[in-house]
């Protein structure tokens, strides 16, 4: 019973700690076939380009365009989540599991596909399914394989998908469709797409999945079909200079330098801006448009107002350089791109030593996001892209450092950041100072070790550019930019990896008993605090043994308790009855609920009549001789009397006895 109790209030304080969290949520399912596999070479990085020529200059007529920055497009999102359980048809008609009978997956969905489920409201894939709820979820149970007549007859057939493949078995199903028509927030500025969940998607991909509402759509080419002047505004329109190099292989800067406008602008790559030729810029919102013989695409408007950002442009006010300096210039911009690259090419030599070392950070890096991991094999790191699949948050008595999910059935555990699937976790010490915490569903959740909602911890952000200002040195030879305390601890860190192998190395010999010529100071490994963790711990556990058996014996003398009431109460009811059939309904009934004082009142009773037995004396005249039936002839007036008047009456006459008859008076 009272482990009943203790289930019953664990359960219920794990239903609460996980309330203000939605229970399913997205893992990555790295056993299935991939979605994509990328090979990356680990030997080397493509070098630099050595030179781009000189410039080829050349006037034309231009009209620049900047895209408003914050625009909003319609989005599609369709989730067709299905939850199967496979069952066989036994001998007497009934119902049977089969192994891996349940599973969960989401059907595949393509922008086709998911406009006609939207715009028909019917899904045909598993059955035609009509009248399906937009913006909101809709269940429907379908029968995928088999059959069912009434409630005794069944008949299989077969079914196959990536779980296994069945025959002579009846497959039951629940579809459940989510479908929405949502406006989106794109920033052209970032490429960046904001959907109404909160996720963010990069827009040029036309889609992406959201973890609540499942593969959303946009089309990209929505941009080009606005064309109204609150779509995109005319900064500048007149002559301009291209610098084009001799072999082509950079892109064409154009140039202004007047009165009132200095900018470049490089022309990447061609495109439409409202069924006219133009041209993509390093700013995902300026465009590059060409006057045609039928003069400039837009009109521009005076009234309008300007997003001005200073930084996208860039100034050319020097045009009266001579070509020399204009060759210095380009020489100084091929070193500085070489100088870019060269550092570029650090960088990913430096993620071609973490694939290495670290493939699961090199995959979070280069994938952008949670869903990939990588394997080095050989002189080649493959790059896959797992499948995302629906898991259920459950809860456990340990913390890990992975999210501890139920995935078909089956206890897994959640990678942090990248979201793998994976079949064993890593236990950690629970703390509430710094205890473990993840991001579920936008809710930061701190496990201890059941899930409970946290604050959200600090972000890191980059610096901006602050204006500097010259200043003598001072104390030269004895500040700099970094303090003495963080250059040893960034010698500490440089050190560590040389360092760990030696103290391992020492760890393992003093263990085996082998010449150790430093001692390990074992003092290091723990503590005074984790000392006194310990001991608290263990007085905690000793102490809990004495509850646990005080708990139990409270239950015994409970039951004890509750035998003597009720023994108790079957005690003043007899009494009662005695006290009553001894004295009738008087004041000693009230006796009954002390048993010394109804021992005492039954005793005294016995004691007065037995005297007055011994002390009555009957006066007869001489005795006659009778044989016919005697009669009583001395009269009682107690019950008891009574009682032992009926005995004497009742008692049959065998012998002639003598009596005393009563004289007439």
């Amino acid at each position: 019973m009272i482990l009943i109790l203790l289930g019953s209030l664990c359960l219920l304080d794990s239903t609460l700690a996980m309330s203000f969290l939605h229970p399913s949520l997205t893992g990555f399912d790295c056993t299935e076939n991939p979605s994509s596999v990328v090979e990356i070479s680990l030997n080397e990085v493509k070098e630099c380009k050595k030179s781009y020529g000189g410039p080829i200059n050349k006037t034309v007529e231009i009209q620049i365009v900047q895209q408003n920055e914050d625009i909003e497009l319609n989005t599609i999102s369709c989730k067709i989540l299905v939850e199967r359980f496979v069952s066989k048809c036994s001998t007497f008609n009934d119902m049977q599991a089969v192994p891996n009978s349940f599973a969960s997956f989401y059907a595949d969905m393509t922008l086709e596909k998911c406009k006609y489920i939207i715009e028909t409201q019917t899904y045909s894939d598993y059955g035609t399914m009509n009248s399906l709820i937009v913006n909101g979820v809709t269940s429907r149970p379908v029968l995928l394989a088999g059959s069912i007549e009434g409630t005794s007859d069944c008949t299989g057939g077969y079914y196959s998908d990536q779980f296994g493949t069945y025959s002579n078995v009846v497959v039951n199903a629940n579809i459940e469709i989510t479908l929405y028509k949502s406006l989106a927030k794109f920033n052209s500025k970032t490429d960046e797409i904001y959907l109404p969940t909160g996720t963010k998607c990069v827009f040029s991909k036309g889609t992406c999945f959201d973890t609540i509402r499942g593969p959303t759509f946009w089309d990209i080419s929505l941009q080009q079909d606005h064309c109204s002047s609150s779509f995109y505004t005319v900064l500048y329109e007149g002559k301009a200079v291209t610098l084009t190099t001799q072999n082509h292989d950079s892109p064409t800067i154009y140039l202004v330098n007047s009165d009132k406008h200095a900018f470049s602008l490089k022309a990447l790559k061609k495109t439409r801006v409202c069924l006219y030729e133009a041209f993509t810029t390093e700013h995902n919102r300026f465009f590059i448009l060409e006057k045609s013989e039928f003069g400039y695409p837009f009109v521009k408007n005076s009234n309008q107002i300007i997003s001005a950002d200073l930084l996208t442009y860039v100034n050319f006010k020097f045009q009266f350089l001579e070509s020399h300096l204009a060759s210095s210039l380009y020489a100084l911009h091929d070193s500085l791109i070489a100088l870019s690259c060269k550092q570029d090419r650090q960088i990913l030599e430096h993620e071609i030593m973490m694939a290495i070392s670290n493939p699961e950070g090199f995959a979070f890096l280069r994938g952008g996001g949670a869903g990939y991991y990588s394997v080095t094999s050989g002189e080649v790191a493959y790059l896959i892209k797992c499948t995302p699949v629906p898991v259920l948050l459950r809860s456990t008595d340990h913390c890990y450092t992975e999210i501890p999910v139920f995935y078909n059935n089956v206890s897994m555990f959640l990678t942090p950041r990248t979201r793998i699937l994976k079949q064993m976790g890593t236990i950690q010490d629970c703390s509430h100072q710094t205890p473990v915490k993840f991001q579920i569903n936008g809710v930061w959740v701190a496990a201890t070790p059941h899930f409970v909602e946290t604050k959200e911890p600090s972000l890191l952000e980059a610096t901006p550019f602050i204006n500097w200002t010259y200043e003598s040195p001072k104390n030269m030879f004895d500040a700099g930019i970094f303090t003495r305390e963080d250059l040893e601890t960034f010698q500490r860190r440089i050190s560590f990896p040389l360092e760990s192998q030696a103290a391992t190395s020492s760890i393992i010999r003093q263990a085996m008993g082998l010449p150790q010529p430093h001692q390990i100071h074992y003092e290091n490994f723990l503590t005074q605090a984790s000392l006194d963790t310990i001991i608290q711990k263990t007085t905690r556990k000793i102490w809990g043994i004495f509850t646990d058996f005080g708990v139990v014996t409270s239950g015994f003398l409970g039951i004890f308790c509750v035998g003597k009431f009720i023994k108790a109460l079957f005690d003043v009811f007899f009494v009662g009855k005695m006290l009553h059939e001894i004295f009738g309904y008087s004041w000693q009934m009230f006796a009954c609920c002390c048993d010394s004082l109804s021992h005492y009142l039954v005793h005294d009773h016995h004691r007065k009549f037995k005297t007055r037995k011994n002390s009555t004396t009957i006066s007869c005249p001489p005795y006659e001789l009778q044989t016919q039936e005697p009669f009583n002839s001395i009269t009682f007036d107690s019950p008891v009397h009574k009682q032992t008047e009926n005995l004497i009456s009742e008692s049959p006459t065998l012998y002639p006895k003598f009596v005393c008859k009563p004289t007439n008076v």
